[in-house]
């Protein structure tokens, strides 16, 4: 009964989300000021093997919710809106009964490449956070499905817009999306790459016949090239990896 009752509420609470949020009576501005306000819960998602949206979103006491889009989610940046009194009352009614204090704090998997998901409560000054994906109870992937509606409706309005990515601050003489990497001996380049076969990581050329240096090449719109770079680095087969770099934006020397 309690299961059919949470999703009612949550189709409900999406319809009226998806109409649009705020009271009627006073206008809501970007201008809040969130520090003062009081966090009644919050959801946030880590990065993944793949284009996951990461993404954090606070809901507040009163009704406002603050929304930060970090990476493959349609509004980037601080993010602003206000749900009505009734809407904030239904949310506050169906996490209540969620009850996320019942639940442990971690659901651990395995499974490593996933993003991690957070869910939190706030009350009484205390926080309560289950964190995981795969193994966690269907109760609380049921809450994430409701937040992530919350999160995809409609009404926000830019409070802060998105610093830019860490491939923006790259030197202009870098090819962002090619990486010289020195492996070590007798490493199968080909099955190696594969491992990275999301980001289409592909070998464009062995610099010297007799050394380990390769030149790779992957898509930037699946993965930002510092994260791509240290993640080369992290692995065994690599000792080192750096940038490709058109010289010939400097000296007229360069490779490309």
């Amino acid at each position: 009964m309690k299961s059919a009752l949470t999703t009612l509420l949550a189709i409900f609470m999406a319809f009226a989300f998806n109409k649009g949020c705020g009271d009627e009576t006073k206008p809501f501005s970007a201008d809040v000021n969130l520090d003062e306000l009081t966090k009644f819960a919050a959801i946030s998602k880590s990065p993944c093997f793949g284009k996951c949206p990461v993404y954090e979103m606070t809901i507040y006491d009163d009704g406002v919710i603050a929304y930060r889009g970090k990476n493959f989610v349609d509004k980037e940046g601080l993010h602003v809106k206000k749900l009505n009194s009734g809407e904030i009352k239904a949310l506050k009614a169906y996490i209540n009964d969620v009850n996320l204090w019942q639940y442990d704090d971690d659901y651990p998997s395995n499974v490593t490449d996933l993003a991690m998901i957070r869910i939190s409560h706030f009350k009484d000054g205390k926080t309560k956070t289950v964190r995981g994906n795969i193994k966690r109870p269907k109760e609380i992937k049921e809450l994430e499905k409701y937040l992530d509606n919350l999160a995809n409706s409609n009404g926000w309005i830019l409070k802060e817009a998105a610093p830019p990515k860490p491939g923006d601050g790259l030197d202009s003489h870098i090819i962002k999306n090619e990486i010289i990497a020195k492996f070590n001996k007798d490493v199968d380049i080909e099955a190696f790459v594969a491992n990275f076969k999301l980001f289409d990581l592909k070998v464009k050329e062995r610099i010297a016949p007799n050394l380990d240096l390769w030149l790779l090449t992957f898509d930037t719109n699946e993965i930002e090239p510092e994260r791509m770079l240290n993640e080369l680095k992290k692995t065994e087969e690599v000792i080192d990896a750096e940038f490709n770099k058109n010289l010939s934006n400097r000296n007229g020397n360069g490779r490309n």
